[in-house]
């Protein structure tokens, strides 16, 4: 399952109401496992935001309709961001930095004769002027 960080805000609807605060987030956790998903943790939290919920759905379908649930409440506002665990991370991180594109970035930027054949878009000699007009 893929993995969620949202940090929420109490709206004044919701702060108004803050002693209903903990039903509202059980129920959420049942909305939640109800298409799918599980809140791995949750946090109250003091400055910018008010909450960090974090959370793991099927998809990110499941991950948005989940969110506008929350949302059409109107208790809270949401940022959400899409998490990779460590190993994720990793995995990325080693195909993207052993890939050929980026192997053939030299320390100023430019590439060799060669690698202006394997990629011409990205030729210095490129005209692009057909492309701006």
């Amino acid at each position: 399952m893929t993995t969620y960080v949202a940090f929420g805000q109490w709206t004044d609807q919701g702060a108004r109401a803050i002693a209903d605060s903990p039903r509202r987030l059980d129920a959420a956790k049942q909305k939640l496992e109800a298409m799918g998903g599980r809140v791995l943790s949750f946090y109250l939290t003091m400055g910018e935001y008010d909450m960090v919920l974090v959370y793991e759905t099927p998809d990110d379908a499941t991950a948005a309709r989940f969110l506008l649930l929350l949302g059409s409440l109107g208790a809270v506002r949401t940022t959400t961001m899409k998490a990779f665990p460590e190993k994720a991370y990793r995995e990325i991180v080693a195909s993207r930095l052993d890939g050929p594109v980026y192997r053939s970035l030299r320390n100023d930027g430019s590439r060799s004769d060669r690698e202006n054949e394997r990629f011409p878009c990205m030729s210095p000699s490129t005209d692009t002027s057909a492309l701006v007009a």
